[in-house]
């Protein structure tokens, strides 16, 4: 007698709205005042639709799309009801707007006395814009931080001037709040002061003399629009006594060779003071030479030297810069400069081109002060690449007998620059024991024995193997090019027996 067993299975699907759904158009937390447009989709045919709000019917919301302003769970039914015909509920939900509030401290001070700001505005993850409304430009005049802290800039004078400072802050959901408030400050005197080849430069105000002298008089004249300061004090910065006077209209001083930091304070007739740096040049225009280390004709991961020279009678102030085009920053010193610079070039220069010379790198030094630049350059320096062998293997290092295997030469160009131009590095295939396996595609390449790559024959980016004989087999990849020399790589490869299947009965 054979018995049975009968194995049952059940599987239950359980679908919702047969594939359709409720599509907001956007965020579904509304701010007060907001909607968003709810849409059906995924029908098909031309089904009925009735909106419900709460699960009660919305009167006349019979379309393929609601407007929704307020909070609650919308669903809509399709083809008069029925099992499968509801949609939803989605949850839209009206969230409050933020309140934007701040104070500040203190009011009605000289305008170089920062004011400092307190937020104290409510509202769920906040995020914070402020406009101080001043004289500022660009990013000096806007902060994102909650607690800001500002230096109002305004017009100079002996008076007051306001300006309204603007918050706005905005909640996580995209609410909004503004709220504004008038800032008093007491102006500050006019530092403009007058002098001789005023320039600017590295973002500073510069007076200056260039010559070769030993030194140089400067006259100095009061620029100020108001006549109405009290005090005018000049500190010349060579440590000679300061220049203090209520009526300033014009001073001489001489200054030798060299950089200054001068100090020109005014005090206002409101109580106000304040202080404009300038500084002084006195010097020639500078010389600078770079000079040739010799052989810049390297491989990747190699250094050159390169001799700084010309600036010893250069005045004080003289900037030196030093710059190489292969995507590296600029190193600046201040003078004196060294006696030389070095740097590692970590790239090939094929694909880059200096002025003259293609697939080559330069150096270039720039000596800079305010009365003028020179440079020098060296050009060109040929950085080829240092050959590193890698190779993949396919499908994998163990396989049957009788299955072709793909070796893919994944070493990349190892470019050599000889006189100007990218030669691709050679490289060999070479394969252990000799028998045991013949080539399904592509070519190993020779080398004849000799260690120059360019007497290579070179051979294929994929060499495709099929082994025959069972045992353990080495490939060794070798790549190379004349001036940063070879480097190799080996993979071993087992090779198994096809498997033979088989079983007795008892």
């Amino acid at each position: 007698m054979k018995k049975f067993l009968l194995v049952v299975i059940l599987f239950c699907f359980f679908v919702s709205g047969n594939g359709q759904t409720i599509t907001p158009a956007g965020p579904i937390d509304l701010c007060p005042g907001g909607s968003q447009i709810l849409t059906v989709t995924g029908t098909t045919g031309s089904p009925t639709y009735q909106w419900q709000l709460n699960g009660s019917d919305l009167p006349g919301e019979t379309s393929v799309s609601y407007t929704a302003n307020s909070s609650g769970n919308y669903s809509v039914i399709l083809n008069g009801g029925g099992p499968g015909n509801t949609l939803g509920p989605i949850v839209v939900t009206l969230r409050p707007n933020p309140v934007a509030v701040f104070s500040f401290s203190p009011n009605n001070q000289c305008g170089n006395v920062p004011v400092v700001f307190s937020n104290s505005s409510t509202g769920t993850g906040l995020s914070y814009s402020w406009d101080f409304g001043d004289l500022n430009s660009g990013a000096n005049n806007i902060s994102t931080v909650a607690q800001p802290t500002h230096r109002f800039v305004g017009n100079p004078g002996n008076g007051t001037q306001s300006f309204t400072v603007t918050l706005t802050v905005t909640s996580v959901y995209g609410c909004i709040a503004t709220t504004t408030q008038v800032v008093t400050i007491t102006q500050d005197p006019d530092l403009t002061l007058g002098g001789p080849g005023f320039t600017i430069y590295n973002n500073k105000k510069y007076f200056r003399k260039c010559s070769n002298a030993a030194s140089a008089q400067f006259d100095f004249t009061n620029q100020s629009v108001l006549s109405t300061n009290t005090l005018y004090t000049i500190v010349f910065g060579d440590l000679s006594t300061n220049y203090s006077s209520p009526a300033f209209v014009s001073v001489s001083h001489s200054y030798s060779v060299g950089t200054y930091t001068l100090l020109f304070i005014v005090a206002g007739q409101n109580g106000c003071t304040d202080t404009a740096t300038y500084y002084i040049f006195v010097g020639s225009n500078p010389a600078v030479g770079l000079g040739n280390p010799g052989n810049t004709a390297i491989c990747t991961s190699s250094t050159l030297t390169f001799p700084i020279s010309s600036t010893a009678t250069n005045p004080p102030g003289t900037i030196y810069t030093v710059t190489f085009n292969d995507g590296t920053g600029s190193v600046s010193f201040p003078h004196p400069a060294p006696a030389d610079v070095s740097h590692n070039f970590q790239i090939t220069s094929c694909g880059t081109n200096s002025p003259g010379y293609p697939n080559s790198f330069s150096a270039t030094i720039q000596a800079s002060n305010p009365c003028n630049s020179s440079t020098a350059t060296v050009v060109p320096i040929y950085v080829s690449q240092r050959p590193v062998a890698a190779f993949t293997v396919s499908p994998s290092d163990t396989v049957c007998v009788n299955n072709p295997v793909n070796f893919t030469n994944t070493s990349g160009d190892a470019n050599e620059i000889d006189n100007g131009n990218c030669i691709p590095a050679k490289f060999i295939w070479t394969v252990t024991p000799a028998t045991g396996w013949t080539i399904a595609s592509g070519t190993l390449g020779n080398d004849f024995g000799f260690t120059d790559p360019t007497t290579w024959l070179t051979g294929s980016t994929i060499l495709s193997l099929n082994f025959n004989i069972v045992g353990t087999y080495t490939i060794k990849l070798k790549i190379g090019n004349l001036t940063c020399g070879t480097d190799s790589i080996t993979k071993t490869i087992c090779v198994n027996p096809i498997p033979t299947g088989s079983f007795s009965v008892d």
